[in-house]
């Protein structure tokens, strides 16, 4: 009888150590993957493929400037996203270079009030284009619909309320608000906004 208890014992000893190493190799492959793939656990609200499928059905139906994102999107303070910004060509012969300006707008809910040019320079740091690389500016082939994604990260401290954006697309490089923009130059424009919540 007491060789049976031995057998158990050395059992269950196996076992603990097998699941100890099953752990330990687990939480190494799940740290190796994360650096792999940083900016995927980074991502909080992301363009699907149907959403920029469904833009790039919209354009070529006669759209000139879109953006796959929701009216009003809620943000926690912190939180990495993302939007596609869609153009398309409506020149069926030529490429050309489109001129992108995204900017802060307009200001709503808790910030109702505030004065958007204060605010402008720092959440207006909120916000890189995937062709920043290219002065802001997207070259479309002749008759083709292209997108391009806006990475949006308010700072943890951030206020909350509404921040109206507004993506200004134009055919010469002076592009700046839709204000101080002529209109012979914009090509065309569309809004997002986000919500920051406390």
């Amino acid at each position: 009888m007491p060789h049976r208890m031995k057998g158990g014992f050395e059992l269950s000893l196996s076992f603990v150590v097998i699941v100890v190493v099953a752990v330990v190799l687990l939480t190494l492959a799940i740290t190796f993957l994360q650096g792999i793939f940083p900016g995927i656990s980074d991502l909080t609200h992301k363009v699907t493929q149907i959403a920029r499928d469904n833009l790039l059905k919209d354009l070529s139906e006669g759209g000139k400037v879109g953006i796959a994102a929701p009216a009003v999107t809620e943000w926690k303070r912190g939180e990495t996203g993302s939007f596609a910004i869609g153009l398309r060509n409506d020149d069926p012969a030529n490429d050309r270079r489109f001129y992108i300006s995204i900017y802060l707008e307009g200001v709503g809910g808790e910030l109702q009030g505030a004065d958007v040019n204060s605010l402008r320079p720092v959440v207006n740091g909120w916000l890189s284009y995937t062709a920043a690389s290219q002065g802001l500016s997207e070259l479309v082939p002749a008759g083709e619909a292209e997108t391009s994604d806006v990475v949006i990260k308010p700072l943890s401290n951030a206020r909350p309320g509404l921040y109206r954006f507004r993506v200004l697309v134009c055919a010469v490089p002076q592009c700046t608000t839709l204000q101080d923009t002529s209109q012979e130059n914009i090509y065309g424009d569309d809004v997002f906004t986000i919500e920051i919540k406390s």
